[in-house]
């Protein structure tokens, strides 16, 4: 893992994620499962984002709500799995944390809609 790996969601960004399912902790070593019909926050190691980008998807094609804090990027074949997949991306004016630059929220609406429509909470 890179120093990178380990950044916790910054303080005036996570009370908006209060009560969301978190399957990878700081620190954790295995994914926590969500429970049906969960809104989970994923705040993915940087270095490894493909797999949690492919539970998300997974994740909300089962009827959960999924927001992830991941960097900007329209060139990779992740941005593409997303952008392909429906997400709506949130853009940040300033620096989530202070030595990274370019970070979005990625809110998974598209695609393989929930089995449920209550699935998807407002937030």
């Amino acid at each position: 893992m890179k120093d990178n790996d380990h950044v916790v969601t910054p303080a005036w960004l996570a009370p908006f994620f209060a009560g969301f399912h978190d399957p990878c902790p700081l620190g954790a070593t295995e994914v926590i499962s969500p429970t049906p019909n969960s809104k989970i926050y994923i705040n993915p190691p940087y270095s490894n984002q493909a797999p949690w980008i492919e539970r998300a998807i997974k994740w909300h094609q089962e009827g959960h709500y999924v927001v992830m804090l991941i960097p900007i990027e329209t060139s990779t074949l992740k941005a593409k799995k997303l952008i392909e997949y429906g997400v709506r991306r949130i853009y940040f004016e300033r620096r989530v944390w202070d030595n990274v630059r370019g970070v979005e929220l990625v809110i998974l609406v598209g695609g393989g809609r929930p089995k449920r429509s209550e699935a998807r909470p407002a937030i």
